[in-house]
């Protein structure tokens, strides 16, 4: 079906042998990229293919082979479209866009995330910009990177962490370095704020608990790393207070809460 051809892809396959076009439309079943129809359920043709442009809805209710025509058709669009992500770097977002039309894809998305090291050691480094579009992204090869990254950051003297996305100018002053915290990635410095992957990335305002967990992961193993080095204040969001990664982060740096 091609709203296995994203995932399918990702895993490794590049060849595929497929008549479900023929086969679907045998029952009268209509092919889309997020599942399938009945075609006698149909008010509407939800497509544009040369056949859904050309024919009418009763026209394809009584032709088996138009109905298999515009499966074939739906299944060659979703094979550009795959190509055209990979081409661009941006395979894994329509996985999670494909996978979120049926609990069982979604729940596939979510198994193949336990095995993230294994793909970030095969993952092309991209300039695409990172989408943050559900937990799954939470686990992308990029963040992974992003974590193993964060010993090339070392500091010394006053250091500010935050998670405000616009801090003012009066913090320039009180401290030598300023870091801002953006989930799922977690800390980076301010003049990176431009620089690929966190300063690319788009993230929503209101985020889950996974993209908040690795944030905090990282705030506190850079932390760690810069022990005895530097002295840290973080800042961060009123609702982190209860996460139970706090009470470690204040073992490590001055911890303040902001509304």
């Amino acid at each position: 079906h091609p709203m296995l051809f994203a995932l399918a892809v990702a895993l490794g396959c590049d060849i595929f042998d497929s008549a479900a076009y023929a086969i679907y439309a045998k029952t009268g079943r209509y092919i889309t990229c997020e599942g399938t129809k009945k075609v006698q359920d149909l008010q509407f043709l939800p497509c544009s293919c040369p056949i859904c442009s050309t024919y009418t809805l009763d026209e394809m209710k009584s032709s088996t082979d138009l109905l298999a025509e515009h499966n074939l058709w739906v299944t060659f669009e979703e094979m550009r479209t795959v190509k055209q992500s990979v081409v661009e770097g941006s395979l894994w977002e329509l996985c999670e866009r494909r996978c979120r039309a049926h609990p069982a894809l979604f729940a596939a998305l979510k198994r193949i995330t336990r095995y993230s090291a294994l793909i970030e050691r095969y993952d092309p480094i991209t300039k695409h910009p990172f989408f943050y579009l559900s937990e799954c992204s939470a686990h992308r090869p990029e963040v992974l990177r992003y974590s193993k990254r964060l010993s090339r950051f070392r500091f010394s003297g006053n250091v500010l962490l935050t998670t405000s996305r616009y801090p003012g100018p009066e913090y320039e002053g009180m401290f030598d370095h300023l870091l801002l915290v953006k989930p799922p990635f977690g800390p980076y410095p301010i003049e990176l704020g431009e620089s690929y992957p966190v300063g690319q990335a788009e993230i929503p305002a209101e985020l889950d608990e996974e993209a908040e967990m690795i944030a905090l992961e990282n705030v506190l193993r850079l932390l760690k790393m810069n022990t005895g080095e530097a002295s840290f204040v973080f800042r961060c969001a009123r609702r982190w207070a209860r996460h139970p990664l706090i009470r470690e982060i204040g073992k490590y740096a001055e911890v303040e809460f902001e509304d």
